[in-house]
Protein backbone atom coordinates (compact mmCIF):
# COMPACT_ATOMS: atom_id res chain seq x y z
CA UNK A 1 0.00 0.00 0.00
CA UNK A 2 1.52 3.62 -0.66
CA UNK A 3 2.46 5.71 2.11
CA UNK A 4 0.55 9.04 2.28
CA UNK A 5 1.61 12.28 0.93
CA UNK A 6 1.25 15.23 2.59
CA UNK A 7 0.15 18.41 -0.06
CA UNK A 8 1.86 21.97 0.83
CA UNK A 9 0.54 24.80 3.59
CA UNK A 10 0.42 28.42 2.89
CA UNK A 11 2.06 29.63 6.22
CA UNK A 12 0.85 33.28 5.37
CA UNK A 13 -2.94 32.03 5.02
CA UNK A 14 -2.71 30.34 8.09
CA UNK A 15 -3.84 26.89 6.38
CA UNK A 16 -4.25 23.94 8.52
CA UNK A 17 -5.42 20.26 7.84
CA UNK A 18 -8.65 18.54 9.13
CA UNK A 19 -9.34 15.47 9.37
CA UNK A 20 -12.70 13.39 8.30
CA UNK A 21 -13.06 10.15 10.22
CA UNK A 22 -14.90 7.80 7.90
CA UNK A 23 -17.77 5.73 10.29
CA UNK A 24 -17.53 2.05 10.72
CA UNK A 25 -17.73 -0.85 12.65
CA UNK A 26 -15.12 -0.84 16.12
CA UNK A 27 -12.93 -3.59 14.46
CA UNK A 28 -13.13 -1.77 11.48
CA UNK A 29 -9.77 -0.40 9.86
CA UNK A 30 -9.83 3.02 10.27
CA UNK A 31 -10.10 5.74 7.86
CA UNK A 32 -10.29 9.33 7.11
CA UNK A 33 -9.81 12.41 4.75
CA UNK A 34 -7.21 14.94 4.70
CA UNK A 35 -9.10 18.77 3.57
CA UNK A 36 -6.65 22.21 3.63
CA UNK A 37 -8.51 25.01 5.49
CA UNK A 38 -7.56 28.25 6.20
CA UNK A 39 -8.64 29.74 9.74
CA UNK A 40 -9.46 33.26 8.45
CA UNK A 41 -12.41 31.47 7.01
CA UNK A 42 -13.62 29.95 10.27
CA UNK A 43 -13.99 26.20 9.50
CA UNK A 44 -16.11 23.92 11.96
CA UNK A 45 -14.26 21.38 13.09
CA UNK A 46 -13.27 19.85 16.96
CA UNK A 47 -9.76 19.10 18.52
CA UNK A 48 -8.40 16.25 20.07
CA UNK A 49 -5.74 16.25 23.14
CA UNK A 50 -4.02 13.14 24.12
CA UNK A 51 -0.26 11.77 24.70
CA UNK A 52 1.55 10.68 22.18
CA UNK A 53 3.03 7.62 24.67
CA UNK A 54 6.10 5.73 23.30
CA UNK A 55 7.26 7.23 19.38
CA UNK A 56 6.79 4.02 17.61
CA UNK A 57 4.64 4.43 14.58
CA UNK A 58 3.19 1.06 14.08
CA UNK A 59 0.04 1.18 13.48
CA UNK A 60 -2.02 2.28 10.80
CA UNK A 61 -4.39 4.73 9.24
CA UNK A 62 -6.01 4.92 5.91
CA UNK A 63 -5.51 8.74 4.59
CA UNK A 64 -7.38 9.16 1.27
CA UNK A 65 -6.91 5.80 0.98
CA UNK A 66 -2.71 5.90 1.70
CA UNK A 67 -1.08 4.40 4.67
CA UNK A 68 -0.31 7.06 7.52
CA UNK A 69 1.86 5.46 10.68
CA UNK A 70 0.63 6.33 14.23
CA UNK A 71 0.75 5.65 17.66
CA UNK A 72 -0.52 3.04 19.46
CA UNK A 73 -2.25 6.12 21.89
CA UNK A 74 -3.30 8.19 18.93
CA UNK A 75 -4.69 5.10 16.92
CA UNK A 76 -6.74 4.12 20.33
CA UNK A 77 -8.40 7.30 20.21
CA UNK A 78 -9.56 7.48 17.13
CA UNK A 79 -10.77 4.20 16.76
CA UNK A 80 -13.13 5.15 20.00
CA UNK A 81 -13.72 8.93 18.57
CA UNK A 82 -15.26 8.13 15.12
CA UNK A 83 -18.62 7.36 14.51
CA UNK A 84 -19.42 3.64 14.93
CA UNK A 85 -22.50 1.79 14.59
CA UNK A 86 -24.66 0.91 17.71
CA UNK A 87 -28.17 -0.44 18.94
CA UNK A 88 -30.11 2.51 20.09
CA UNK A 89 -30.58 2.75 24.18
CA UNK A 90 -33.79 2.69 25.24
CA UNK A 91 -33.75 6.09 26.61
CA UNK A 92 -32.59 7.52 23.23
CA UNK A 93 -34.99 6.15 21.28
CA UNK A 94 -37.59 8.41 21.97
CA UNK A 95 -35.49 11.42 22.29
CA UNK A 96 -33.60 11.08 18.98
CA UNK A 97 -34.12 13.83 16.31
CA UNK A 98 -32.27 11.24 13.48
CA UNK A 99 -34.91 10.97 11.79
CA UNK A 100 -33.58 7.93 9.22
CA UNK A 101 -32.61 6.07 12.18
CA UNK A 102 -35.85 5.52 13.74
CA UNK A 103 -38.08 2.59 13.41
CA UNK A 104 -37.05 -0.53 14.86
CA UNK A 105 -35.23 -0.38 18.26
CA UNK A 106 -32.64 -2.48 17.52
CA UNK A 107 -32.07 -0.33 14.28
CA UNK A 108 -28.00 0.81 14.48
CA UNK A 109 -27.55 4.27 14.49
CA UNK A 110 -23.81 6.30 14.35
CA UNK A 111 -22.77 7.80 18.26
CA UNK A 112 -24.54 11.00 17.77
CA UNK A 113 -21.33 12.37 20.58
CA UNK A 114 -18.60 10.93 18.46
CA UNK A 115 -16.39 12.95 16.69
CA UNK A 116 -16.31 13.62 12.87
CA UNK A 117 -13.95 16.46 11.58
CA UNK A 118 -11.58 16.30 13.76
CA UNK A 119 -7.43 18.21 14.14
CA UNK A 120 -4.90 15.75 15.57
CA UNK A 121 -1.35 16.93 15.34
CA UNK A 122 0.05 13.47 14.13
CA UNK A 123 -2.26 13.51 11.77
CA UNK A 124 -2.87 17.12 10.40
CA UNK A 125 0.84 17.95 10.57
CA UNK A 126 3.70 16.62 8.59
CA UNK A 127 5.57 15.58 11.67
CA UNK A 128 8.91 15.07 8.81
CA UNK A 129 8.88 18.52 7.60
CA UNK A 130 10.82 20.66 10.35
CA UNK A 131 9.40 24.20 8.35
CA UNK A 132 5.69 23.05 8.51
CA UNK A 133 6.24 21.81 11.92
CA UNK A 134 7.56 24.83 13.03
CA UNK A 135 4.96 27.07 11.46
CA UNK A 136 1.94 25.06 12.30
CA UNK A 137 3.47 25.10 16.05
CA UNK A 138 3.03 29.19 15.41
CA UNK A 139 -0.62 29.20 14.93
CA UNK A 140 -1.29 26.08 17.71
CA UNK A 141 -3.07 28.92 19.93
CA UNK A 142 -5.77 29.97 16.94
CA UNK A 143 -6.27 26.07 16.21
CA UNK A 144 -7.66 25.12 19.72
CA UNK A 145 -9.34 28.44 19.56
CA UNK A 146 -11.09 28.00 16.46
CA UNK A 147 -12.21 24.42 17.71
CA UNK A 148 -15.92 23.82 18.54
CA UNK A 149 -15.28 21.39 20.84
CA UNK A 150 -11.99 19.46 22.81
CA UNK A 151 -11.33 15.73 23.25
CA UNK A 152 -9.36 14.57 25.87
CA UNK A 153 -8.31 11.09 25.26
CA UNK A 154 -6.83 9.38 28.64
CA UNK A 155 -6.71 6.11 27.17
CA UNK A 156 -8.24 2.20 27.23
CA UNK A 157 -9.68 1.21 30.78
CA UNK A 158 -7.48 -1.65 29.88
CA UNK A 159 -4.10 0.08 29.93
CA UNK A 160 -5.24 1.83 32.83
CA UNK A 161 -5.77 -1.35 34.78
CA UNK A 162 -2.78 -2.81 33.35
CA UNK A 163 -0.39 0.50 34.15
CA UNK A 164 -1.78 -0.19 37.78
CA UNK A 165 -0.40 -3.80 38.65
CA UNK A 166 -1.19 -6.41 40.50
CA UNK A 167 1.29 -5.30 42.86
CA UNK A 168 0.15 -1.52 42.96
CA UNK A 169 -3.34 -2.27 43.44
CA UNK A 170 -2.97 -4.79 46.52
CA UNK A 171 -0.67 -1.98 47.29
CA UNK A 172 -3.66 0.72 47.41
CA UNK A 173 -6.41 -1.51 48.90
CA UNK A 174 -4.11 -1.96 52.18
CA UNK A 175 -3.84 1.95 51.86
CA UNK A 176 -7.41 2.21 51.32
CA UNK A 177 -8.44 -0.03 53.96
CA UNK A 178 -11.26 1.22 55.55
CA UNK A 179 -12.13 2.46 59.19
CA UNK A 180 -12.89 0.25 61.39
CA UNK A 181 -16.10 -0.03 63.28
CA UNK A 182 -15.61 2.12 65.94
CA UNK A 183 -13.87 5.16 63.59
CA UNK A 184 -17.37 4.50 61.83
CA UNK A 185 -19.28 5.05 64.82
CA UNK A 186 -17.35 8.46 65.60
CA UNK A 187 -17.61 9.47 61.93
CA UNK A 188 -21.73 8.30 61.94
CA UNK A 189 -21.89 11.31 65.20
CA UNK A 190 -20.24 13.88 62.85
CA UNK A 191 -22.48 13.41 60.26
CA UNK A 192 -25.55 13.15 62.22
CA UNK A 193 -24.50 15.92 64.24
CA UNK A 194 -24.44 17.93 60.85
CA UNK A 195 -27.36 16.76 60.01
CA UNK A 196 -26.60 14.53 57.29
CA UNK A 197 -27.89 11.28 56.44
CA UNK A 198 -26.46 9.04 53.81
CA UNK A 199 -29.07 6.33 52.69
CA UNK A 200 -29.63 4.03 49.70
CA UNK A 201 -27.54 2.07 47.49
CA UNK A 202 -24.63 4.11 46.21
CA UNK A 203 -24.60 4.75 42.56
CA UNK A 204 -20.97 2.43 41.50
CA UNK A 205 -23.40 -0.04 43.86
CA UNK A 206 -25.96 0.13 41.19
CA UNK A 207 -23.76 0.13 38.19
CA UNK A 208 -22.21 -3.10 39.58
CA UNK A 209 -25.44 -4.47 40.10
CA UNK A 210 -26.36 -3.81 36.05
CA UNK A 211 -23.58 -6.07 35.23
CA UNK A 212 -21.22 -2.95 34.22
CA UNK A 213 -17.87 -4.51 34.35
CA UNK A 214 -16.60 -0.83 34.34
CA UNK A 215 -18.69 0.23 37.71
CA UNK A 216 -15.10 1.29 39.08
CA UNK A 217 -14.32 3.95 36.19
CA UNK A 218 -18.14 5.25 36.99
CA UNK A 219 -16.92 5.20 40.21
CA UNK A 220 -14.07 6.96 39.71
CA UNK A 221 -15.87 9.75 37.03
CA UNK A 222 -17.96 10.29 40.14
CA UNK A 223 -15.60 11.16 42.42
CA UNK A 224 -13.95 13.84 39.90
CA UNK A 225 -17.47 15.37 39.74
CA UNK A 226 -17.98 15.54 43.40
CA UNK A 227 -14.83 17.28 44.00
CA UNK A 228 -15.52 19.39 40.45
CA UNK A 229 -18.57 21.01 42.51
CA UNK A 230 -17.21 21.74 45.53
CA UNK A 231 -18.95 19.09 47.37
CA UNK A 232 -17.63 17.52 50.55
CA UNK A 233 -16.07 14.10 51.00
CA UNK A 234 -19.25 13.04 52.75
CA UNK A 235 -21.09 13.35 49.30
CA UNK A 236 -19.20 10.23 47.83
CA UNK A 237 -21.81 7.70 47.29
CA UNK A 238 -19.32 5.11 49.11
CA UNK A 239 -20.04 4.84 52.90
CA UNK A 240 -23.99 5.01 53.87
CA UNK A 241 -26.18 4.54 56.72
CA UNK A 242 -28.43 1.32 56.75
CA UNK A 243 -31.73 1.35 56.29
CA UNK A 244 -32.37 1.58 60.17
CA UNK A 245 -29.75 4.53 60.04
CA UNK A 246 -27.86 2.98 63.21
CA UNK A 247 -24.73 2.34 61.81
CA UNK A 248 -22.41 3.60 58.60
CA UNK A 249 -21.61 0.84 56.29
CA UNK A 250 -18.51 0.24 53.85
CA UNK A 251 -19.14 0.35 50.29
CA UNK A 252 -16.83 -3.14 48.78
CA UNK A 253 -16.38 -1.08 45.51
CA UNK A 254 -14.81 2.05 47.44
CA UNK A 255 -10.96 0.34 46.54
CA UNK A 256 -11.67 -0.22 43.14
CA UNK A 257 -12.75 3.31 42.36
CA UNK A 258 -9.80 4.51 44.32
CA UNK A 259 -7.48 2.46 42.27
CA UNK A 260 -9.04 3.40 39.29
CA UNK A 261 -8.84 7.02 40.43
CA UNK A 262 -5.48 7.15 40.85
CA UNK A 263 -4.82 5.33 38.05
CA UNK A 264 -6.93 7.93 35.81
CA UNK A 265 -4.68 10.89 37.15
CA UNK A 266 -1.43 9.37 36.62
CA UNK A 267 -2.18 8.59 33.16
CA UNK A 268 0.78 10.69 31.03
CA UNK A 269 -1.77 13.20 29.77
CA UNK A 270 -2.34 15.00 32.78
CA UNK A 271 1.47 16.16 32.83
CA UNK A 272 1.98 16.88 29.40
CA UNK A 273 3.21 20.33 28.70
CA UNK A 274 0.61 20.81 25.62
CA UNK A 275 -2.19 19.98 27.79
CA UNK A 276 -2.15 23.86 29.54
CA UNK A 277 -2.83 25.47 26.40
CA UNK A 278 -4.94 23.25 24.73
CA UNK A 279 -7.02 23.20 27.94
CA UNK A 280 -6.75 26.88 28.52
CA UNK A 281 -7.45 28.13 25.20
CA UNK A 282 -10.34 25.39 24.57
CA UNK A 283 -11.73 26.90 27.64
CA UNK A 284 -11.52 30.44 26.54
CA UNK A 285 -13.25 29.81 23.45
CA UNK A 286 -15.89 28.02 25.76
CA UNK A 287 -15.78 25.09 23.54
CA UNK A 288 -17.09 22.07 25.58
CA UNK A 289 -14.35 19.59 26.67
CA UNK A 290 -15.06 15.80 27.17
CA UNK A 291 -12.50 13.11 28.59
CA UNK A 292 -12.37 9.81 27.48
CA UNK A 293 -11.44 6.63 28.74
CA UNK A 294 -12.13 4.10 26.16
CA UNK A 295 -16.11 4.40 25.63
CA UNK A 296 -16.58 6.23 29.25
CA UNK A 297 -16.59 10.02 28.78
CA UNK A 298 -17.28 13.03 30.81
CA UNK A 299 -17.39 16.75 30.67
CA UNK A 300 -14.29 18.46 31.43
CA UNK A 301 -15.29 21.89 31.74
CA UNK A 302 -15.02 22.33 35.66
CA UNK A 303 -11.23 21.78 35.38
CA UNK A 304 -10.04 24.46 36.30
CA UNK A 305 -11.73 24.44 39.71
CA UNK A 306 -11.22 20.54 40.31
CA UNK A 307 -7.77 20.99 41.54
CA UNK A 308 -8.38 23.90 43.75
CA UNK A 309 -11.27 22.31 45.29
CA UNK A 310 -9.91 18.69 46.28
CA UNK A 311 -7.14 20.54 48.04
CA UNK A 312 -9.67 23.05 50.18
CA UNK A 313 -11.76 20.01 51.05
CA UNK A 314 -9.08 17.78 52.04
CA UNK A 315 -6.43 19.78 53.99
CA UNK A 316 -9.48 22.01 54.84
CA UNK A 317 -12.40 21.39 56.01
CA UNK A 318 -12.83 18.09 55.47
CA UNK A 319 -9.84 16.61 56.58
CA UNK A 320 -11.20 15.31 60.00
CA UNK A 321 -13.92 13.67 58.12
CA UNK A 322 -11.53 12.12 55.06
CA UNK A 323 -9.71 10.59 58.20
CA UNK A 324 -12.55 9.37 60.03
CA UNK A 325 -13.24 6.88 56.89
CA UNK A 326 -9.93 5.93 55.96
CA UNK A 327 -7.00 4.23 58.09
CA UNK A 328 -3.99 6.06 57.75
CA UNK A 329 -3.04 8.60 55.23
CA UNK A 330 -1.30 7.05 52.45
CA UNK A 331 -4.20 6.88 50.00
CA UNK A 332 -4.52 10.64 50.55
CA UNK A 333 -1.00 11.95 50.06
CA UNK A 334 -1.05 9.58 46.79
CA UNK A 335 -4.50 11.69 45.94
CA UNK A 336 -2.69 14.75 46.64
CA UNK A 337 -0.02 14.32 44.88
CA UNK A 338 -2.11 14.00 41.76
CA UNK A 339 -4.43 16.60 42.77
CA UNK A 340 -1.20 18.82 42.84
CA UNK A 341 -1.16 18.42 39.18
CA UNK A 342 -4.08 19.49 38.59
CA UNK A 343 -3.85 22.52 40.37
CA UNK A 344 -1.04 23.90 38.48
CA UNK A 345 -3.71 23.71 35.48
CA UNK A 346 -6.19 25.23 37.57
CA UNK A 347 -3.32 27.95 38.34
CA UNK A 348 -2.63 28.53 34.86
CA UNK A 349 -6.33 28.97 33.53
CA UNK A 350 -6.46 31.35 36.23
CA UNK A 351 -3.71 33.41 35.36
CA UNK A 352 -4.68 33.36 31.53
CA UNK A 353 -8.25 34.46 32.35
CA UNK A 354 -6.93 37.55 34.51
CA UNK A 355 -4.71 38.41 31.56
CA UNK A 356 -1.27 37.60 34.14
CA UNK A 357 -0.14 34.89 32.53
CA UNK A 358 3.43 35.98 32.04
CA UNK A 359 6.84 33.56 31.36
CA UNK A 360 7.27 33.55 35.62
CA UNK A 361 3.99 31.88 35.27
CA UNK A 362 5.10 29.59 32.62
CA UNK A 363 8.11 28.37 34.28
CA UNK A 364 6.58 27.01 37.88
CA UNK A 365 3.92 25.41 35.82
CA UNK A 366 5.60 23.54 32.83
CA UNK A 367 9.34 22.83 34.12
CA UNK A 368 7.32 20.31 36.41
CA UNK A 369 5.72 18.81 32.93
CA UNK A 370 7.00 16.61 30.74
CA UNK A 371 7.37 16.77 26.73
CA UNK A 372 9.41 14.51 24.45
CA UNK A 373 10.95 17.48 22.63
CA UNK A 374 12.71 19.98 25.13
CA UNK A 375 11.83 22.97 22.22
CA UNK A 376 8.02 22.23 24.10
CA UNK A 377 8.74 23.76 27.07
CA UNK A 378 9.32 27.17 25.44
CA UNK A 379 6.89 26.36 22.42
CA UNK A 380 4.10 25.01 24.43
CA UNK A 381 3.12 28.77 26.59
CA UNK A 382 3.52 31.04 23.10
CA UNK A 383 0.05 30.63 22.29
CA UNK A 384 -0.77 31.98 26.24
CA UNK A 385 0.87 35.00 25.86
CA UNK A 386 -0.37 38.10 24.41
CA UNK A 387 2.60 39.46 24.06
CA UNK A 388 5.20 36.84 23.37
CA UNK A 389 8.71 37.80 22.86
CA UNK A 390 9.58 38.36 19.34
CA UNK A 391 12.51 36.29 19.45
CA UNK A 392 10.40 33.32 20.68
CA UNK A 393 9.64 32.23 17.18
CA UNK A 394 8.81 28.80 16.45
CA UNK A 395 11.98 27.14 15.30
CA UNK A 396 12.42 23.45 16.24
CA UNK A 397 16.19 23.73 14.55
CA UNK A 398 17.27 26.10 17.04
CA UNK A 399 19.65 24.66 19.69
CA UNK A 400 18.04 23.94 23.30
CA UNK A 401 20.63 25.86 24.93
CA UNK A 402 20.68 28.67 22.70
CA UNK A 403 16.79 28.70 23.00
CA UNK A 404 16.78 28.33 26.96
CA UNK A 405 19.39 31.37 26.96
CA UNK A 406 16.80 33.45 24.87
CA UNK A 407 14.01 33.00 26.98
CA UNK A 408 16.16 33.28 29.99
CA UNK A 409 17.11 37.31 29.13
CA UNK A 410 13.80 37.46 28.21
CA UNK A 411 12.25 36.90 30.89
CA UNK A 412 14.41 39.27 32.86
CA UNK A 413 14.14 41.93 30.48
CA UNK A 414 10.09 41.78 30.50
CA UNK A 415 9.82 41.49 34.37
CA UNK A 416 13.20 43.08 35.49
CA UNK A 417 13.79 40.70 38.25
CA UNK A 418 16.93 38.47 38.83
CA UNK A 419 15.16 36.93 41.22
CA UNK A 420 15.03 33.17 39.30
CA UNK A 421 18.63 33.75 39.05
CA UNK A 422 19.14 31.08 42.61
CA UNK A 423 17.30 28.39 40.02
CA UNK A 424 20.05 28.87 37.06
CA UNK A 425 21.66 25.70 36.48
CA UNK A 426 25.31 27.06 37.48
CA UNK A 427 28.54 26.39 36.82
CA UNK A 428 28.21 22.76 37.03
CA UNK A 429 26.15 22.26 33.93
CA UNK A 430 27.66 19.44 32.17
CA UNK A 431 24.82 17.30 32.31
CA UNK A 432 22.46 20.21 31.63
CA UNK A 433 22.22 20.12 27.67
CA UNK A 434 25.44 22.94 28.16
CA UNK A 435 23.34 25.44 29.42
CA UNK A 436 24.98 28.62 30.73
CA UNK A 437 25.65 28.72 34.08
CA UNK A 438 22.77 31.52 34.30
CA UNK A 439 20.14 29.82 32.00
CA UNK A 440 17.22 28.43 33.43
CA UNK A 441 16.58 24.91 32.86
CA UNK A 442 12.86 25.46 31.36
CA UNK A 443 12.56 21.54 31.54
CA UNK A 444 13.78 21.15 35.26
CA UNK A 445 12.95 22.92 38.82
CA UNK A 446 16.25 24.07 39.91
CA UNK A 447 15.66 24.36 43.47
CA UNK A 448 18.49 26.32 46.21
CA UNK A 449 18.61 23.35 48.26
CA UNK A 450 20.11 25.62 51.19
CA UNK A 451 18.10 29.09 50.85
CA UNK A 452 14.73 27.84 49.35
CA UNK A 453 12.94 27.64 52.75
CA UNK A 454 14.86 31.03 53.61
CA UNK A 455 13.35 33.16 50.29
CA UNK A 456 11.13 35.11 52.01
CA UNK A 457 13.32 36.11 55.22
CA UNK A 458 16.86 37.00 53.17
CA UNK A 459 15.83 38.82 49.87
CA UNK A 460 18.06 41.85 49.61
CA UNK A 461 16.84 42.84 46.55
CA UNK A 462 13.22 42.90 47.54
CA UNK A 463 10.85 45.30 45.82
CA UNK A 464 13.47 46.77 43.33
CA UNK A 465 14.01 46.16 39.59
CA UNK A 466 17.20 44.96 37.58
CA UNK A 467 17.81 46.61 34.46
CA UNK A 468 20.36 44.90 32.32
CA UNK A 469 21.82 45.10 29.00
CA UNK A 470 21.55 43.16 25.93
CA UNK A 471 24.75 42.18 24.37
CA UNK A 472 24.47 42.22 20.58
CA UNK A 473 27.95 40.08 19.94
CA UNK A 474 27.95 37.71 22.81
CA UNK A 475 24.78 36.46 23.54
CA UNK A 476 26.51 33.47 26.08
CA UNK A 477 27.03 36.67 28.66
CA UNK A 478 25.05 38.03 30.82
CA UNK A 479 25.38 41.71 31.95
CA UNK A 480 23.87 43.33 34.39
CA UNK A 481 23.50 46.57 36.23
CA UNK A 482 24.32 46.70 39.73
CA UNK A 483 25.13 49.15 42.64
CA UNK A 484 27.40 48.68 44.73
CA UNK A 485 26.03 47.90 48.51
CA UNK A 486 29.28 47.26 50.02
CA UNK A 487 32.58 44.96 50.81
CA UNK A 488 33.11 41.34 52.47
CA UNK A 489 35.61 42.06 54.46
CA UNK A 490 35.73 38.18 55.70
CA UNK A 491 33.66 35.41 55.14
CA UNK A 492 32.66 32.46 58.10
CA UNK A 493 32.19 28.96 57.62
CA UNK A 494 31.68 27.44 54.23
CA UNK A 495 28.76 25.32 54.25
CA UNK A 496 29.40 21.91 52.22
CA UNK A 497 26.84 20.20 49.56
CA UNK A 498 26.63 16.96 51.95
CA UNK A 499 25.08 19.01 54.72
CA UNK A 500 21.85 17.94 55.46
CA UNK A 501 20.76 20.41 57.96
CA UNK A 502 21.39 23.63 56.26
CA UNK A 503 19.46 25.65 59.52
CA UNK A 504 21.84 24.97 61.96
CA UNK A 505 24.57 26.77 59.61
CA UNK A 506 22.62 29.77 58.93
CA UNK A 507 22.22 30.04 62.88
CA UNK A 508 25.81 29.60 63.76
CA UNK A 509 26.66 32.65 60.15
CA UNK A 510 24.00 34.89 62.44
CA UNK A 511 25.39 34.42 65.74
CA UNK A 512 28.87 35.59 64.22
CA UNK A 513 27.33 38.44 62.94
CA UNK A 514 26.20 39.70 65.74
CA UNK A 515 29.55 39.31 67.55
CA UNK A 516 31.41 41.59 64.72
CA UNK A 517 32.34 44.82 63.45
CA UNK A 518 31.39 44.86 59.65
CA UNK A 519 33.10 47.52 57.79
CA UNK A 520 30.86 49.58 55.14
Amino acid sequence: MATYVYDKLDPKRKQIRICTIHPGAFEDPISCSLHTVSLEDDPEYETLSYAWGAPILDHTVLVDGAALKVTKNLHNALRFLRRQQRPFFEDEYESSSDNASKGDKTTPCWDPEASGVLWADAVCINQADHNERSSQVNIMGDVYRHGSRLHVWIGTVEEIREGLGQERRDETQDDLDLASAERLADFKTVLLSEGITPSGPATLASAALNGDMDADVIGAMEILQVFAKDKHVYYLPFFRFTSADTELEKDEFWYKSMAMLLGILTQPWWKRVWVVQEVLLSSTAQADTLLHISHHKMSLSSCDSLGTYCLEHLVGCCKEWAASVVEGSGSWYRLHDAWNTLLSLSTALKHHKDGTFNMTVAYNVFCLREAADPHDYIYGFRGLMEDSPSDLEVDYRKPVSSLYATATKAMFRAYGSMERLEQAVGVDAEDRRHLLSWCLDWSERVENELFGPWRGLFNAARGCSHPFQHPCEDDNTLIIEATAAGRITSVNIVIEETVIDPVEHVVRWMRAIEHRDLED
